[in-house]
């Protein structure tokens, strides 16, 4: 068995894809590992399970389960207060980030880990605390947290505390890692640090059997179909589009029908359940052109690249995307398999008229992505890349 190693986090594994996908890979590879992450229901905890290998111990850094219980209310009751003291006097700390620092600080250090990696914002802290107690401990940047909300949704979050706590893991974690080279930059421009590692987000690739195109159609994934994800844009160019097409929106749908209402009758809207994690890359093969209109604010959103992208190359379909800084990083790594399109409807319809029109390009679109999935962006790359990392924080 190799070194213990101890993953923590605090959203539920269902919400937490990338959180997943590392454990499952690094315990293949014989590492032993334990989550720690906030239980906040039994059905939550038990979904969360079934995500993960049995081999993988799934733990508590705070059990909010028992709602009823004076401790549970006690510790919502103070991160409710501390974002409130955010908002309204400006009191920044760490509570709220989350929830019950203290016991999940204590039951961290309890295990004793060979190594210790930290997904999402409440980790920050507990990466810090965890290198004070001389823990060999990274941490992987998903996302640029003290830049990940849009003005009006800030004012309850530790913006100041958030970039302090950024700025000193980047300095003293024994490894950074992030998901694109745009991020990386962006960490490196703004705190004068080294440059994070980057482990795209990816998926593994599995053989897919080609099957016939649905011909003219557009397909959008995402764990929910809602307001706020690039959709307004895309149906609002819907409304210029001249062909016979249609559009299938996969996952759980939360879409106002406002939204919709008003889409054209040469426009067919399809909308399906969301899919299991194994079966997506079949399930999308079947489609022309996967959608990606992600915005450029705020901030953290214009270096990610999004997990839908990284499922349409697995699928082995053309990409049509806005011109993210993210998005304009793949494609200068695939040209032939992504088409970048300004934030302009009529520009998209004009597009989307355009490519639906010419099958060539379609199928050398299609080529270029499968051929990404099965090399470029196979997981397996960056497994291996990341577990040559932790190997030399492991053994140095």
């Amino acid at each position: 068995m190799k070194c213990n190693i101890v993953i923590l986090t605090q959203s539920p594994l269902s919400k937490a894809p990338r959180v997943v996908k590392e454990a499952n890979a690094l315990v293949k590879q014989g590492y032993a590992i334990s989550i720690f992450s906030i239980w906040y229901s039994d059905a939550v905890v038990q979904l969360d399970r079934s995500l993960i290998s049995n081999k993988i111990n799934y733990l508590p850094g705070v059990d909010l389960r028992n709602k009823n219980s004076f401790r549970v209310f006690y510790l919502r009751s103070i991160n409710k207060i501390s974002r409130y003291l955010v908002r309204f006097l400006k009191l920044q700390t760490r509570h709220a980030l989350g929830y019950g620092y203290k016991t999940y600080l204590k039951r961290l250090v309890k295990e004793n880990a060979d190594l210790y990696i930290g997904h999402e914002e409440m980790s920050l802290p507990l990466i810090i605390d965890l290198k004070k107690k001389n823990k060999k401990a990274v941490f992987d940047f998903e996302d640029f947290h003290s830049e990940d909300l849009l003005p009006k949704d800030r004012r309850y979050r530790p913006i100041s505390l958030l970039e302090s706590y950024e700025k000193e893991v980047l300095f003293k974690a024994d490894l950074t890692y992030t998901t694109s080279k745009e991020m990386a930059n962006a960490f490196t421009l703004k705190y004068k640090c080294n440059i994070p590692q980057v482990i795209y987000n990816s998926f593994e690739y599995s053989e897919i059997s080609h099957v016939e195109s649905v011909e003219n159609s557009l397909v959008w994934i995402s764990q929910i179909i809602g307001p706020g994800r690039g959709l307004e844009l895309l149906f609002e160019a819907l409304s210029f589009v001249k062909q016979l097409i249609s559009v299938h929106l996969i996952g759980e749908n939360k879409l106002p029908f406002e939204i919709i209402k008003d889409i054209p009758k040469n426009v067919k809207i399809v909308f399906h359940d969301s899919i299991l994690p194994t079966k997506i890359p079949q399930y999308l093969t079947q489609f022309d052109l996967g959608i990606a209109f992600e915005d450029q604010l705020p901030i953290s959103r214009d270096f990610t690249i999004t997990n839908k992208v990284f499922h349409y190359f697995n699928s082995g379909i053309g990409i049509l995307a806005t011109c993210t800084n993210g998005q304009n990083e793949i494609k200068k790594l695939v040209p032939e398999a992504v088409e970048l399109v300004e934030r302009n409807p009529k520009q998209i319809a004009l597009l989307i008229d355009q490519l639906l029109s010419d099958r060539s390009r379609i199928k050398k679109m299609k080529k270029a992505s499968l051929t990404a999935g099965k090399t470029l962006f196979n997981y397996t790359n960056e497994l291996n890349k990341l577990t040559t990392l932790i190997e030399n924080v492991i053994s140095n």
